[in-house]
């Protein structure tokens, strides 16, 4: 969905708090966003999107955020770090901080060539994780400068997209779940089904190798 954007002082990094409360607004406003477009049963997608800000996930990444901060805001340049959630299905999580007022400054401040790109490189991590299949990917994305905005990738897991497809070809399913897509930094609806479709072939590409890494 959309950066949602509050006016913090961007010069030291906002409180666990007060981020915590940023990060919140935005699932939040995503949220009514898929309810306002027909969306339902979307309690048990809630707990995974929210559960982002509980516990030792959320400790880390709030470390990974301040630490983040530092270094974007001083070497002028967006700068990443990643984290793995435990457990044998955790999540993977990145986040991202960049010295940005709009998603354009956000994307040309990514290396390489894009978002697409970014993503595919942070990536080869993933799938180097054992039973990433099973695991779900998500993404911070924070702009800093006058205002902060934020915004989320969150990727279902491959394993569960495929049970999904062929629960549809089955005709024992409906609509899939929505993802949260950072449509802003992507293109709109368009850019969005792109990327995902992308990422999924990729998926694809490395489960159908068998084997780990790529």
């Amino acid at each position: 969905m959309s950066w949602f954007k509050k006016t913090l002082m961007a010069s030291i990094p906002p409180s666990d708090a007060a981020f915590r409360m940023l990060c919140a607004a935005h699932l939040n406003k995503t949220i009514a966003g898929f309810e306002s477009r027909g969306a339902t049963n979307l309690s048990p997608l809630k707990e995974r999107w929210f559960g982002l800000l509980e516990g030792e996930l959320w400790q880390g990444t709030y470390k990974a955020i301040s630490d983040l901060w530092k270094e974007s805001l001083s070497g002028g340049r967006a700068e990443t770090q990643g984290l793995v959630e435990d457990g044998p299905a955790g999540r993977m999580l990145l986040a991202t901080v960049a010295p940005c007022n709009t998603e354009q400054e956000f994307r040309a401040s990514l290396p390489g060539g894009g978002y697409p790109d970014f993503l595919k490189a942070h990536r080869k991590a993933f799938y180097e994780l054992d039973g990433w299949q099973s695991r779900e990917f998500a993404h911070w994305l924070f702009c800093v400068e006058v205002e902060v905005s934020v915004s989320l990738l969150y990727l279902w897991s491959f394993q569960s997209i495929v049970n999904l497809m062929m629960a549809q070809h089955a005709g024992l399913s409906s609509a899939p779940p929505p993802m949260i897509v950072p449509l802003e930094v992507v293109g709109g609806d368009a850019g969005a089904a792109r990327l995902v479709d992308n990422l999924l072939q990729a998926d694809a590409a490395v489960s159908k190798q068998g084997r780990t890494g790529v």
